[in-house]
């Protein structure tokens, strides 16, 4: 297919994309990412399964039940294909450790929970996932991309016009397609099923003080709106073609102001958009990455103790700088994870990254509340905030700057870049790191047993060579 027919037809584009594309024609930088991208949202699922969120989803999968066919990721049992997409979807994003995509999308998530269950279901190779979430994670960047446009102006407005696009679930069916051995005609009927029908992020994100456990969006829902969209097409369920195009194309549906066709189907299989992911080294919203970069930065060179520090002062963008991320004193578990104060909280305290961030102990603790109370966040004046976010500028420099006082003397930082932005060798995120977050993220499930520390370094070595097994022997590792 050229360039113009893919615009024309940018849904049969993206079929034939995720159908073709073979994966020793994967680039090696792709194939290398995706097994990062899938050894990250393992880690964050575990630690997710002893959170709040996490016995939430495990008692609502439990109640659905369905026939036993598909792992949940620290949980010791298995499920239906569906409900452990759900389920591994929810437990990876629980505590906001998820992956970004350009600073725009939380792609990897429901892409990988898809194409872990799907692979699992159809006794797939560890080439076969890595294909899935590789070909999976790159629609869903695309999708993001398309609609992250001048049109959709800046800030909490664009975040949530943006997430009218079901680009999780667009990408999880899309890993779930190829896994079943999908053509491109069946592919585009999944597309059209869980396009028409996945669930819309809520409006209300915007407005609410106290943030609900939902946050704006279940990225669970993602992961099982994709798989269903793909098992009613394996079924033999028939849609309306080509959702994603033209005039009336799914950007529309969502009430997207426009959509840019190149971003969506330029250079297929040429460009990737996938390599540019960056990870998160907290469990921690994005907006926060960059004064706990700095401010850890400037604790750890001057070994500054948490009872030492009198203030802080962070200064970033507008809606890093506003007043749910500045709240002195943020109610429950996902109100903690936008904010501030609580994230300079646990990095002064040493805090272990994991679940232990957001238990009601640790939120609630005198000394935590002590160290919010000396947090103040303001608008950094070098910000330069825009009405426009060309795709390739998607906020990738975020100017912030801090001021810790700390025994009489005030110790500066400034950073554009943050811990785990793809774009510096300074901030990147290295295999080194993954793994260290891995473990630290992997161990919330039981920090005292010598036997599961063991099988933690069997998971990150299964992954690493993750193209010589199959797929059974390594969900069999994600359980004590």
């Amino acid at each position: 297919m050229n360039e113009k027919e893919a615009l024309e037809h940018p849904t049969r584009a993206l079929a034939r994309f995720v159908v073709e594309m073979k994966y020793d024609d994967l680039p090696s930088p792709v194939i290398r990412e995706a097994k990062r991208l899938i050894l990250d949202v393992v880690g964050n699922a575990m630690a997710g399964s002893v959170t709040e969120i996490g016995a939430i989803a495990l008692k609502y999968v439990r109640l659905l039940g369905g026939r036993p066919d598909c792992t949940i990721i620290g949980a010791g049992e298995k499920t239906s294909v569906l409900s452990a997409a759900y389920a591994n979807s929810r437990l990876g994003d629980a505590l906001d450790a998820t992956d970004m995509t350009l600073n725009f999308g939380h792609i990897g998530t429901p892409v990988v929970a898809s194409a872990l269950a799907f692979s699992e279901l159809e006794g797939a190779s560890g080439k076969d996932l890595i294909a899935a979430v590789a070909l999976g994670f790159e629609v869903g960047a695309r999708l993001s991309g398309s609609v992250a446009i001048p049109s959709l102006g800046s800030g909490a407005e664009s975040s949530v016009l943006r997430n009218r696009m079901p680009f999780g679930a667009l990408g999880a069916a899309s890993a779930a397609g190829r896994v079943m051995g999908f053509d491109e005609e069946r592919l585009m009927t999944a597309y059209s099923i869980a396009g028409a029908n996945a669930s819309l992020a809520t409006t209300r994100w915007t407005e609410a003080a106290a943030l609900p456990l939902t946050k704006y969006g279940d990225a669970g829902l993602q992961a099982s709106d994709g798989g269903m969209g793909a098992l009613m097409a394996g079924c033999g369920m028939t849609a309306y073609q080509g959702i994603l195009d033209g005039e009336n194309g799914l950007w529309k549906l969502r009430g997207t102001g426009a959509c840019d066709f190149n971003v969506m189907v330029g250079g297929l299989g040429e460009k990737w958009y996938f390599p540019e992911i960056g990870y998160k080294p907290w469990p921690s919203v994005q907006r926060t990455r960059h004064a706990l970069t700095l401010f850890t930065r400037i604790i750890s060179e001057n070994q500054i103790r948490a009872e030492e520090i009198e203030s802080v002062l962070i200064r970033t963008n507008s809606v890093g700088a506003s007043a749910r991320f500045a709240d002195k004193n943020p109610i429950g578990m996902v109100s903690c994870e936008f904010n501030q104060p609580h994230a300079i909280a646990m990095a002064a305290l040493g805090v272990k990254r994991g679940a232990d961030w957001y238990s009601p102990e640790i939120i609630n603790d005198a000394r935590v509340r002590a160290l919010r109370e000396k947090v103040d966040v303001g608008v950094e004046p070098r910000t330069k905030e825009k009405k426009t976010w060309p795709l390739e500028d998607q906020l990738r420099k975020e100017p912030t700057s801090i001021l810790v006082a700390a025994r009489g003397k005030t110790f500066e930082g400034y950073t554009e870049y943050a811990k785990g932005d793809p774009w510096t060798e300074e901030t990147y995120f290295s295999d080194d790191d993954l793994r260290a977050k891995f473990r630290d993220l992997a161990s919330s499930l039981s920090i005292a047993s010598t036997s599961w520390r063991k099988r933690i370094e069997e998971i990150i070595d299964t992954i690493a060579r993750l193209e010589q097994v199959e797929v059974a022997d390594l969900v069999r590792l994600f359980s004590i």
